[in-house]
């Protein structure tokens, strides 16, 4: 094949019945990187699904990204049961601001256990 996928096709499986919203993640690398050792700026595209009461997809292409919508029409209000529009492009050149401090870890109970885990989040809550 020409690339590497990896995904996780139920992120937040294990809060699913807090009723809190749930998505897929797909990380897409060209063969030539692989992915061992491969890095975000090494990919070729990602995927963002999430499922909850608005069911949006970002897609991360080379001129930008994109936010779909499901379920709306072009004006972004609920779908007209008259006409259909499954999917709309809801944003698009979405940008994190460069000031932004984007900081989310994942599984903050093995810090409890890990005691390298706990002073990697502890240095990044304060930098």
């Amino acid at each position: 094949g020409e690339f590497t996928v990896c995904w996780d096709p139920l992120d937040g499986s294990s809060i699913v019945d807090n009723n809190w919203a749930v998505g897929t993640m797909i990380g897409v690398w060209p063969k030539s990187t692989g992915l061992i050792g491969a890095t975000g700026r090494d990919q070729v595209t990602s995927i963002v699904a999430l499922y909850g009461p608005r069911t949006t997809v970002l897609v991360a292409l080379d001129d930008g990204t994109y936010e779909f919508t499901y379920g709306c029409s072009p004006d972004g209000s609920e779908e007209d049961s008259k006409k259909e529009y499954p999917w709309i492009c809801s944003r698009h050149s979405i940008q994190i601001s460069p000031t932004s401090k984007i900081f989310s870890p994942a599984n903050m109970r093995a810090a409890q256990d890990l005691p390298g885990y706990k002073e990697l989040i502890d240095f990044y809550m304060v930098n």
